[in-house]
């Protein structure tokens, strides 16, 4: 009967002693848990990199008139640097009679803009080549349009290899593809930030008076240089219009403004 009732004080003893053990054990179960959370807490959560994202800009009339304007007057700034850098004196080289503007770099600007917008975003290759055909198309369509219009020639690129009638060249498409590919790249989206800025109305207004300016300066252009023409062959001046081109336009003038157009035959 002793020996039972040892027996049983000693298994109670032991599951209390096991008790005892299992609740220190899960104590310190808890208290390594409860270190782990807060050290986890302590470390700050590493940011998952997302894509950049582009952003996609829309064009309409006023901002194609400002991408016409700002192409302009920095491809008469690069123009004149460069004839500066190859003949060591300075050359007028504006394209329009008033400002210093050089306009088949604005028109080139416009279409490359219009054309290549979606690549926004996209391998800088394609907007490379996008340039370079665009441009090179343009120039030589302008030329044969000077040409056949003003019998003038203001480049040629007969002097250089892999050339198309000199009118356009490799080089050249190498240059318009690299001028495109920086632009759109870098001064397209900073200057419609810019844009974007100023209030509407008064964008509206600007963009308006800019255009009305630059129709009304090309149109002068266009009808000196034609006049100039009419001069080579003997045309007289018969009219109004043509005696107010002769006496403010007359060759000394626009040869100072069209410092490298040289007359050819039409055909």
């Amino acid at each position: 009967m002793i020996s039972t009732k040892k027996r049983r004080s000693d298994n109670m003893k032991w599951v209390k002693k096991k008790n005892k053990i299992a609740a220190q054990e899960a104590a310190a179960a808890a208290e390594t848990a409860a270190a782990d959370v807060i050290a986890l807490k302590a470390v700050p959560a590493k940011k998952v990199q997302e894509p950049a994202v582009v952003k996609k800009y829309t064009l309409d009339l006023n901002k194609c008139i400002w991408i016409f304007t700002i192409g302009s007057l920095f491809g008469y700034i690069l123009e004149t640097l460069w004839y500066f850098s190859q003949r060591g004196y300075w050359l007028n080289r504006q394209g329009m009679v008033y400002g210093p503007f050089s306009q088949i770099y604005g028109f080139g600007a416009v279409i490359i803009c219009l054309c290549l917008n979606w690549l926004q975003g996209k391998n800088s290759t394609y907007t490379f080549l996008g340039s370079a055909v665009l441009g090179s198309s343009f120039e030589y369509l302008a030329s044969v349009f000077q040409e056949k219009v003003f019998g003038v020639v203001s480049w040629n690129y007969s002097n250089q290899a892999w050339n198309l009638n000199g009118r356009i060249s490799l080089s050249m498409a190498f240059i318009w593809g690299i001028a495109g590919m920086l632009f759109m790249k870098h001064t397209y989206p900073w200057m419609m930030e810019q844009l974007e800025k100023i209030p509407k109305k008064i964008g509206v207004i600007l963009a308006r008076c800019l255009l009305v300016f630059f129709i009304f300066d090309l149109s002068l252009s266009s009808a000196a240089l034609y006049r100039q023409m009419e001069r080579r062959e003997g045309v007289p001046a018969n009219n109004i219009v043509r005696e107010f081109l002769d006496e403010h336009f007359d060759d000394e003038r626009l040869d100072s403004i069209y410092t490298t157009a040289k007359p050819v035959p039409r055909k």
